[in-house]
C-alpha cells in the first residue's frame, strides 16, 4: 500500500480499490469529502498528502502520510547509474558540449595532497592529458578530475574504489566519494605450473617471478602481484583520453629506470605525513596530533562524558585510517592500517567524565615502510579535573544575527549571561564551549525553554536550528533575561535556564 501511494504521488493518479466490489451501506458518505475510487483519477494539484493505514497482526496499527510531487512528464530522467553500452570509443564520433570541456586545463587532485590542491594535467597531443601519482606509505591513491580545477566540475567513475578504463561521469557537482583508486596493495592467487608444461618460461612473467611451491595445510597460498602492484614511491602515469564526445581514464606502472620516474622522483615532495585523532569527546571531527620526537605525535583528550573511543587518521583521509581489530579495544590490541577497513573498529578510554589523557602514536621505519605503536596515559583523574579551572562558555544568538560569540561569566556555581529582546519579543541562543561553534551546547529540539521538556547535548558540530528561545512567557521589546547554564557537582553541564528581570 505504501509503494502504491508513493507511485500515486509521483505520477499524479490516485489507483481504483483493488478489491472493492460493493460499498458498505451503513456508511454515510453523503455530503462528506470522501470519494471512494472505483477508477483511475488525476490529481488537481501538482502535489498531494496521501495517508496508508496499516494494522498489525499483533494489534499494532500504523498511519502514516506521505507528501511528494508530480514528477515532470517532459523532464529528461538522469540516472547515475545509466551508461553507454560501450565505455570508450577510440575511432571517436560526436563532440562534447562546451559546458562539458574545460576552459583552461583538466586538473588532478588526490589523496596525496589532502585533496586540497589541485595540478594541471600535461598535454601529451591527440587530446591526452596525463600526470604522474607517486604510492605514499599507505600504497594506494584516490583522485578525481576537476575541469579548471572547479570542485562543482568533477569527472569520476561514478561509485567509490574505481578502476582503470570504467565509464566517466560528469562533469558535475554530484561525485563526493567516487574517486578513481591507484592500488598498489593489490596481489592474485599464484599459479601453480602443470607438471605437464614443463617450462614456467611458458606463464606469463609476473607469475614467474614468485617462486612457486608446494602448499602445504595451514599454510597461506602464494601469490603473484597484480598489474598495479607496487611499493611506496613508485611512479604511474594516469592518462585522460578524450575523442570525440568519448573518455576514459587509465593508469599504468612506470619501470624503475622510466625517464618519467626518474623526473617525478625529482619533482615529488618528501611526502609529510600528519595524524589527526577524531573522537568520541570531539564529536568525530579531525583535530591535529602534534608532532614532538622524531616520529612521535600526541594528542590530548578530555572525557566529557564516561568513557570515549577514536580513531587515527593520516592525510585528514578517511580511507587511509590506523584503528584495532576489534571495536572498543584496548591498549594492548594490534593495530592495522592505514587503510578504509576501520569502520566501528576503535580504541576505548576506560575513564570518567572530566578524565584527562595523552594519546601517543609511534611510526618507526624508512622508505615508506612503516609500523606503528599506540599508547595512552591518564593525565588528570575526575577528582584533579573537578579542582581544576573552569571552562570558558560563551553565548551566541539571534540579537546580532548570530554573528558574535559572548562570554558567559562564572558566579562560582554557574555561568551567566543577560538577554535584552528586540523587537521581535524573543531571542534565541545557542552555548560555546571555548567560542568554538564546532563545540556547541544545544536543546534536542527547536526553541526549547525551561517549561518544556529536552535534553541539553554536545558540545557537537551539528546544532543547526537546535536552539533554546526566550521571551515565549510573555516578553516584550527591552524585557531582560538572565541566562544561566547550571553545572553538576563535577562542574560539567547539567542544565539551561533563565529568569526575567524586573525593569
Amino acid at each position: 500500500s505504501f509503494m502504491r501511494v508513493i507511485s500515486a504521488i509521483r505520477f499524479g493518479y490516485a489507483t481504483p480499490n483493488l478489491h472493492l466490489r460493493q460499498a458498505n451501506p451503513h456508511c454515510d458518505l453523503e455530503n462528506q469529502p470522501v470519494n471512494i475510487a472505483t477508477e483511475l483519477m488525476e490529481y488537481q494539484k501538482q502535489s498531494a498528502f496521501v495517508g496508508v493505514m496499516a494494522r498489525g497482526f499483533g494489534g499494532s496499527n500504523i498511519y502514516t502520510i506521505a507528501w511528494g510531487a508530480m514528477r515532470d512528464k517532459n523532464a529528461q530522467q538522469v540516472v547515475i547509474s545509466a551508461r553507454d553500452s560501450i565505455m570508450y570509443w577510440p575511432g571517436g564520433g560526436g563532440a562534447l558540449a562546451t559546458e562539458q570541456m574545460p576552459n583552461h586545463a583538466y586538473m588532478i587532485v588526490g589523496s596525496w595532497s589532502q585533496w586540497q590542491e589541485a595540478e594541471a594535467m600535461e598535454p601529451e597531443g591527440d587530446s591526452t592529458y596525463t600526470y604522474i601519482v607517486v604510492l605514499g606509505e599507505s600504497r594506494f591513491e584516490q583522485f578525481q578530475i576537476w575541469l579548471d580545477g572547479d570542485p562543482t566540475r568533477v569527472l569520476h567513475p561514478g561509485h567509490a574504489k574505481g578502476f582503470k578504463d570504467t565509464t566517466v561521469f560528469g562533469p558535475g557537482a554530484m561525485g563526493h566519494g567516487c574517486n578513481w583508486v591507484i592500488d598498489g596493495r593489490q596481489e592474485l592467487p599464484a599459479i601453480k605450473v602443470p607438471k605437464e608444461l614443463g617450462d614456467e618460461s611458458l606463464l606469463p612473467k609476473m607469475a614467474t617471478a614468485i617462486k612457486m611451491t608446494e602448499e602445504k595445510p595451514g599454510e597461506a597460498k602464494p601469490k603473484c602481484p597484480a598489474a598495479d602492484y607496487g611499493m611506496p614511491g613508485d611512479s604511474y602515469r594516469v592518462s585522460l583520453r578524450v575523442t570525440g564526445r568519448w573518455r576514459n581514464v587509465t593508469w599504468e606502472k612506470l619501470p624503475a629506470g622510466h625517464p618519467q620516474a626518474r623526473l617525478s622522483d625529482q619533482l615529488t615532495r618528501e611526502r609529510v605525513s600528519q595524524f589527526y585523532i577524531a573522537g568520541s569527546w570531539n564529536d568525530w571531527n579531525l583535530s591535529e596530533m602534534v608532532p614532538g620526537e622524531p616520529g612521535i605525535y600526541a594528542a590530548t583528550a578530555v572525557l566529557w562524558r564516561d568513557g570515549g573511543e577514536f580513531q587515527i587518521l593520516r592525510n585528514r583521509d578517511w580511507s587511509q585510517v590506523i584503528h584495532p581489530k576489534t571495536p572498543k579495544a584496548a591498549m594492548t590490541q594490534p593495530l592495522a592500517g592505514p587503510d578504509d577497513q576501520g569502520h566501528g573498529m576503535n580504541w576505548f578510554l576506560n575513564g570518567q567524565a572530566g578524565d584527562v589523557f595523552r594519546i601517543e602514536l609511534t611510526r618507526r621505519g624508512e622508505s615508506g615502510m612503516f609500523e606503528y605503536d599506540l599508547k595512552w596515559e591518564r593525565l588528570v583523574d575526575e577528582k584533579q579535573s573537578q579542582a581544576a579551572t573552569h571552562q570558558k562558555y560563551s553565548i551566541v544568538g539571534s540579537w546580532d544575527n548570530w554573528e558574535t560569540a559572548k562570554e558567559m561569566e562564572f558566579d562560582g556555581t554557574c555561568y551567566k549571561y543577560i538577554i535584552t529582546l528586540g523587537l521581535r519579543n524573543e531571542e534565541s541562543f545557542q552555548i560555546l564551549l571555548d567560542g568554538l561553534r564546532e563545540r556547541t551546547l544545544h536543546p534536542d529540539r527547536a526553541n526549547a525553554t525551561p517549561y518544556t521538556i529536552h535534553v541539553l547535548q554536545g558540545p557537537s558540530i551539528s546544532a543547526h536550528g537546535l536552539n533554546w528561545t526566550v521571551g515565549r512567557d510573555g516578553g516584550s521589546t527591552g524585557s531582560k533575561y538572565e541566562v544561566r547554564l547550571n553545572l553538576t557537582k563535577r562542574g560539567h553541564p547539567k542544565s539551561v535556564d533563565w529568569v526575567k528581570l524586573p525593569n
